[in-house]
């Protein structure tokens, strides 16, 4: 864009057409099938990637252990994302159990966000080292981290410490999960 020029894109644009999308498919789909009309599908073919993620379900925040300050808030300033667990402690933890094959994790993410060291079933401890571009704001970007996809299916634990960035485009220590995915 050249200088001194502003971009005419507006930012609710999308989300207004994304809702009028959703209300159709809601409507067509969920509220009132018609199961021989024209979207009815009368036998499915087998996937082209058996790897799929056709049944992911969320996993409540009741059910996380948590060591520090942590609260659950609603999030004002993104869309996508109904609720946060969040803390700004350095140290503070997270755990939980999952049967699945995948783990995705969705956050309210921007320059202010922390890091966090993860780690699956007791192995080795991985740190977060996420992109923070220009464009991007102290929060408000829906975020997601694919943790895993290819675990052997059955049960998993999952820990999370949260840590500071210490570079200079990370500007807090703010942790706001949104949602936690378990890809079956």
């Amino acid at each position: 864009m050249a200088a001194g020029r502003t971009s005419s894109v507006r930012p609710g644009g999308s989300l207004s057409y994304a809702q009028s999308v959703t209300s159709f498919l809601n409507r067509e789909l969920l509220d009132a099938p018609d199961p021989g009309g024209a979207y009815a599908w009368p036998e499915r073919p087998a996937p082209l990637d058996t790897d799929l993620w056709e049944h992911v379900s969320l996993l409540d925040f009741s059910l996380i252990e948590r060591q520090g300050p942590w609260t659950v808030r609603r999030c004002l300033n993104n869309p996508w994302i109904d609720r946060t667990l969040e803390t700004a402690a350095v140290g503070a933890r997270l755990a939980f159990t999952f049967t699945g094959r995948g783990l995705a994790l969705g956050f309210d993410y921007g320059k202010a966000s922390s890091e966090y060291m993860i780690r699956l079933d007791g192995d080795e401890w991985t740190t977060t080292r996420r992109d923070r571009p220009d464009w991007c704001g102290n929060d408000g970007v829906f975020w997601t981290d694919v943790v895993s996809d290819d675990l052997p299916a059955g049960k998993h634990r999952c820990e999370l410490v949260v840590v500071h960035g210490d570079r200079p485009e990370c500007k807090g220590t703010n942790f706001r999960l949104g949602l936690i995915g378990i890809i079956q």
